[in-house]
């Protein structure tokens, strides 16, 4: 992990990971056609850039599961398609303030923040893009762009299931005793076995507990 390995290492440990899972799929006893990738917060950006190189090299993945995700540098974010009115209304939020998530790019510290490769977002074309579903927090200075990635797949009749926690920071579901981080996990096995089942229907749905 960053700093001690900035980019690309990260996006090059995921590639390579998934390349061996597919060419040790049949001791593994998986289908190389039902490959889903996920992550959370850089995870998910992780996530969201290897299933881009994956569809660019003929490989099939069949769901991406995208928690919290970061997916753009904020100093290139396409305010001229989308609001990010998150980042300052949530800059300086608990868990995840705009100062720290500052200082996390400069340790990932690519060398150009428009490549796809680190913002995702900016990407004009998302054809061909498998099934998504999306967990997005309400007081994450990461809410808006999570909810513009959506709106991309959309753009491109990509099903994407999303769920925002109104009120919640990013990475609340760190304490397990809430009952919110119940629901956070809950939904998210719900929305992983919809990836598997091919039944993520597209559309927002907001927590109000429980």
């Amino acid at each position: 992990m960053a700093p001690e390995f900035p980019y690309p290492t990260a996006i090059i440990d995921v590639w390579e990971s998934l390349n061996w899972v597919l060419n040790h799929s049949n001791e593994l006893q998986i289908s190389r056609s039902r490959i889903i990738l996920g992550g959370s917060s850089a995870g998910a950006n992780l996530a969201a850039v290897v299933t881009r190189k994956a569809i660019s090299n003929s490989i099939p993945i069949s769901g991406t599961l995208l928690q919290i995700p970061v997916v753009c540098h904020r100093n290139c974010y396409p305010s001229e398609e989308y609001e990010l009115l998150s980042m300052h209304q949530n800059k300086d939020a608990p868990m995840l303030s705009k100062a720290a998530l500052d200082q996390f790019w400069a340790y990932y510290n690519p060398p150009d923040i428009t490549d796809l490769q680190v913002s995702p977002l900016l990407a004009k074309d998302f054809t061909g893009f498998p099934q998504t579903f999306i967990q997005v927090c309400g007081l994450d200075p990461l809410r808006d762009e999570g909810l513009a990635y959506a709106r991309k797949l959309w753009g491109f009749d990509v099903p994407c299931s999303v769920v925002v926690y109104p009120g919640f920071p990013h990475g609340f579901s760190a304490f397990t005793e809430l009952s919110a981080a119940r629901a956070y996990r809950e939904d998210m096995l719900n929305g992983l076995n919809g990836l598997i089942s091919g039944e993520i229907t597209s559309g927002v749905r907001n927590y109000h507990g429980k």
